[in-house]
């Protein structure tokens, strides 16, 4: 008689390596990944040199901060950019350096994801559905527009074209200065013709360079008009009178 104390239990067998069940690891969310992208712009030094820049320049134009607007345009995803985050980051401490409320600031690009979209509604910034910057922004403005299309600028400068808007402006984007000297004038001056007109009377302050993610703001420059520019402006009829838009 065998040892009734000896159980004998139903046979299971083991699974081969290769074939057992591994547990994925959670996704990393927006909100983590925006916090790190934070944590890395805080540890720039160059921020410094940026605040400094743009106090001389709302002084120079002796902006109301309070009324102050700000547009960001050609953001990129969040959710998919190291460098979108980075220039969020960068809108964010804007935000915070000089008092602006987040519900003054509308931010646009057609790659937003619904996540995209829901992050920065949690941060209330406004986030419109549909747009191309062709709304007129009230003065005084910031646009913040990191890489953009030539066309895009040129249509910002078409929609804001008078100059109680161009005179209280400060545009954060590409060094417009660069596409007047890559471009034959004749091509600027009639596909282009507000960057044409504009771009020389621009005073451009060029952020610092790094190391750290060189792209998220690499050819990115201050750019405004300063005072005295509008004092002697050559041709003053000829330069508000612009063609018929043509579609590029």
């Amino acid at each position: 008689m065998g040892d009734s104390s000896f159980l004998y239990a139903e046979f299971t067998p083991t699974r081969t390596r290769k074939n057992r069940k591994t547990k994925d690891k959670p996704a990393v969310t927006l909100q983590t990944l925006f916090h790190h992208a934070r944590m890395e712009l805080a540890s720039w030094s160059w921020m410094l040199e940026y605040q400094s820049i743009l106090r001389t320049v709302f002084s120079d134009l002796t902006i109301d901060m309070s009324s102050l607007n700000v547009v960001c345009l050609g953001l990129g995803s969040p959710s998919t950019s190291v460098n979108a985050r980075l220039q969020l980051g960068f809108l964010l401490r804007l935000c915070e350096d000089f008092g602006i409320s987040h519900r003054k600031v509308s931010v646009y690009d057609p790659v937003f994801t619904q996540s995209d979209v829901l992050f920065l509604e949690e941060l209330q910034f406004s986030v419109p559905c549909n747009s191309t910057g062709s709304q007129k922004t009230a003065p005084p403005t910031v646009l913040f527009m990191p890489h953009c299309d030539l066309h895009l600028y040129e249509h910002i400068f078409r929609q804001h074209w008078e100059k109680e808007c161009l005179a209280n402006m400060v545009l954060i984007a590409n060094v417009l200065g660069q596409y007047l000297e890559s471009n034959p004038s004749h091509k600027l001056s009639s596909d282009c013709p507000c960057l044409s007109r504009i771009v020389p009377l621009l005073d451009c302050k060029p952020f610092p360079t790094w190391n750290t993610n060189p792209t998220a703001f690499n050819n990115t420059a201050v750019q405004y008009v300063p005072a005295p520019q509008w004092e002697n402006l050559p041709g003053e009829h000829d330069f508000w009178r612009l063609p018929p838009h043509r579609d590029t």
